[in-house]
């Protein structure tokens, strides 16, 4: 499920990762990823020459669509070995939750009184909401011990 909250163990929503290195002289793998949206630990055993790749979130991770990542396996041999691999994200949004946002930080309005009606209208332009489920933005509803006070309410949402 998206967002991906840091430190949280994404392995768990795939297939394993698994490296085998059977050279001898190997007693290690160790994975990176580029974009380095998750650290990566690797597991074994020590009867084993198989290297799981363990991800986890290095902070809050908002996935929406698709998402291709470089993921590169390095032995500890000598002489250094590695191989490069694509690993693609496919979000399921339907079951993804959602981390709306506001594409500003504030928002200032222009209060005036109408034919004693009070009208609160916004100077900065439409607020805009940034979400992975559009469909889900409303209309904004003034809450409040004030809502009483404004009968009147502009505010435009753009439809994305």
């Amino acid at each position: 499920p998206i967002p991906i909250m840091p430190l949280t163990d994404f392995t768990i929503y795939g297939t394993p990762i698994v490296a085998t290195d059977i050279d001898f002289s190997n007693q290690d793998i160790t994975y990176s990823l580029d974009p380095e949206d998750f650290t990566i630990t690797t597991v074994t055993t020590d009867t084993s020459k198989d290297y799981t790749a363990v991800f986890s979130a290095r902070s809050i991770i908002q996935l929406t669509g698709t998402k291709t990542y470089t993921l590169t396996a390095t032995d500890s041999g000598t002489p250094s070995q590695s191989t490069d691999t694509i690993i693609t994200v496919t979000v399921d949004e339907d079951e993804s939750l959602d981390s709306p946002t506001f594409k500003a930080i504030s928002y200032s309005f222009n209060y005036t009184v109408d034919n004693n009606v009070p009208l609160l209208t916004p100077n900065d332009g439409a607020i805009t909401v940034v979400t992975i489920k559009p469909s889900s933005v409303s209309k904004p509803v003034l809450t409040g011990e004030y809502k009483d006070y404004l009968k009147r309410l502009t505010m435009p949402i753009p439809v994305p």
